[in-house]
């Protein structure tokens, strides 16, 4: 089997950043940290395969309501915003509610 794209070991630098910003600014919401994952770019988008996470990585996306989405998934939600499909709280909402991987099924 390959290697999980995404290791917990991954996630600890994300997280030292979302603390470094909940401590240099006053926020009045907790600072949410999403975690965006590049495939090679060599590969040809309809050839890539869905990401794997190493099942201590995924415990700690849940834990730290961290979200995680890929850029094809960060682009899809650029052009709903784009055509007026989506409204721009609603990918806030969609981001701030989502701990683990971001799904666009719905």
């Amino acid at each position: 089997m390959d290697e999980p794209l995404l290791k917990r070991t991954n996630l600890r630098q994300l997280n030292q950043w979302v603390e470094i910003k909940e401590e240099e600014v006053d926020f009045k919401k907790p600072v949410k940290g999403v975690y965006l994952l590049t495939y090679d770019i060599k590969t040809d988008p309809k050839d890539r395969q869905n990401y794997e996470l190493e099942s201590a990585a995924a415990q700690y996306l849940e834990k730290m309501e961290f979200c995680i989405m890929t850029t094809s998934q960060l682009f899809t939600l650029y052009n709903k915003i784009e055509d007026g499909e989506m409204k721009n709280e609603e990918l806030l909402n969609l981001i701030s509610s989502t701990a683990g991987s971001l799904n666009l099924e719905n």
